[in-house]
């Protein structure tokens, strides 16, 4: 499923502009962040493309259907997954009943129920716990439930608001490792927002930065950190003089006894290294490389 965003504002009260006149568009099958510090505009943005708010001004367009017109919108609806950011489940229920009821709610056939439960729980890794109540699941293993369920009615358009949000690092890699396995499988468009800039540096297709309800940048993140990053080289060597004689021949700056060097590109580091056996440096620590995304977004909204 694509999605078509056409110039939408949103205002709340008299002067909070949440989104302000925003455009995009977003191919089937691709894995989209949408980025930008808290109030940037993000979760207002999602809900207008599902329909639960209207815009002030502004059309969204899913497989051509005007999402502002409930009417004409009701059948993309069954199938779009969204997960928001709140864990909403049954605490008392198991993680089998809990998949099994929402399906139950969208007329499903208990055959159709139970071979949906079945592929989900497997697909997200979550089938060993399928008689567990989730009140005894940890809060990683919860919001896999939570997500599962978004996913179980197999929709073609997966919505996700922060979706890994207080999770730990491994839980957030098993969490993308079951998501990714269930796009591999489905084909699904994934739209999704996040303040973890590493996972989006490896998950998404594409970037879209909005800031104060406008879009800054829409671009794939590679692409995002070679316009605005060129490599860094960081040195460690226990010996000022040497510090003093490769700042003279390559400049950069001393912080926090490190020596880093901006614009080294991979042709010059020969010649550094040349320099290094030359001044017979003791070096403990060499690096080089491009800046990471979350580097160039503080950069960029600082």
């Amino acid at each position: 499923m694509h999605i078509r965003v056409i110039s939408i504002t949103k205002t709340y009260g008299a002067s909070v502009r949440a989104v302000e006149s925003l455009s995009f568009f977003i191919n089937s099958g691709e894995s989209v962040a949408l980025i930008g510090p808290n109030g940037a505009g993000k979760t207002t943005t999602i809900h207008i493309i599902l329909g639960l708010l209207k815009p002030d001004e502004g059309e969204v367009y899913i497989d051509g259907v005007n999402m502002t017109d409930e009417k004409e919108s009701s059948e993309i609806r069954s199938r779009i997954g969204f997960a928001p950011q709140n864990i909403a489940l049954d605490f008392f229920l198991t993680v089998e009943d809990n998949i099994e009821l929402y399906l139950k709610l969208n007329g499903l056939s208990r055959a159709k129920r139970r071979e949906r439960t079945k592929r989900i729980l497997e697909l997200m890794g979550l089938y060993e716990y399928r008689n567990r109540r989730v009140e005894t699941l940890s809060g990683g293993l919860a919001r896999r439930v939570h997500i599962a369920r978004a996913l179980a009615l197999d929709p073609e358009l997966i919505i996700l608001d922060e979706p890994t949000v207080g999770l730990d690092p491994v839980s957030r890699r098993l969490f993308w490792e079951a998501l990714k396995g269930y796009i591999k499988e489905s084909g699904a468009t994934l739209l999704w927002s996040s303040h973890y800039l590493e996972e989006i540096e490896r998950n998404a297709d594409r970037v879209i930065l909005l800031n104060r309800g406008r879009k800054l940048m829409d671009a794939p993140p590679g692409e995002i950190v070679s316009k605005f990053s060129r490599p860094v080289l960081e040195l460690e060597i226990p010996n000022e003089e040497v510090l003093k004689s490769l700042t003279s021949r390559f400049g950069g700056n001393y912080v926090n006894g490190r020596l880093i060097i901006d614009d080294v590109d991979w042709d010059d580091l020969p010649k550094v290294i040349a320099s290094l056996s030359k001044l017979g440096a003791e070096v403990r620590l060499l690096r080089w490389g491009s800046k990471s995304l979350e580097e160039v977004y503080l950069e960029v909204m600082s």
